[in-house]
């Protein structure tokens, strides 16, 4: 969570300008990989928005594994998703110089990418996958960051699969 707390802060200098843009209307629609989590972190600065998932019995606090959807209202007017990416990977290497981070696709409004810290002072390692989603009203970050590294193969596919899955919609999801 500290990396996350970290990325939302380095974004959230960004954002700040943009505080009186709402945005109701547009949700985001994704699944989870079957598994039990509970939600437990939200909060609200201005425009910018956090939610985070836990693996049932682990908790933000003491976590191996964290589902986080982030939301940078108004910011989508004057940046595209790959710029987003590379101001957050552009934090990242400064707090983390031997990050490694990898684009697996990028599209002007919508990009996903991975990343892995083994040796970073004050981190535990970890590795993320993270999709960024241009919306009307925000940039939305959905991620899945686990502290088993190396990650499995086949968990790394099965989280690129549902990131790659994830909607945005101005209808409130019912399923």
């Amino acid at each position: 969570m500290r990396t996350n707390k970290i990325i939302f802060v380095i974004i959230l200098a960004i954002s700040v300008v943009f505080s009186s843009i709402t945005y109701a209307d547009e949700f985001i629609k994704f699944d989870f990989d079957g598994r039990d989590w509970d939600l437990d972190y939200q909060a609200q600065e201005g425009s910018s928005m956090i939610y985070e998932w836990v693996p049932r019995g682990q908790s933000v606090e003491n976590w191996n594994e964290l589902v986080t959807v982030q939301a940078f209202g108004g910011i989508q007017a004057v940046m595209s998703a790959d710029k987003f990416m590379e101001t957050m990977r552009d934090g990242m290497s400064k707090i983390c110089p031997g990050i490694e981070w990898n684009i697996l696709s990028n599209r002007r409004s919508d990009v996903l990418y991975d990343w892995q810290i083994e040796y970073c002072t004050g981190h535990d390692p970890q590795y993320e996958v993270a999709r960024i989603l241009v919306g009307r009203e925000a940039i939305y970050v959905i991620h899945y960051a686990t502290k088993h590294i190396p990650i499995e193969s086949a968990v790394k596919q099965r989280w690129i699969t549902i990131l790659k899955a994830v909607t945005l919609t101005d209808r409130f999801p019912t399923d």
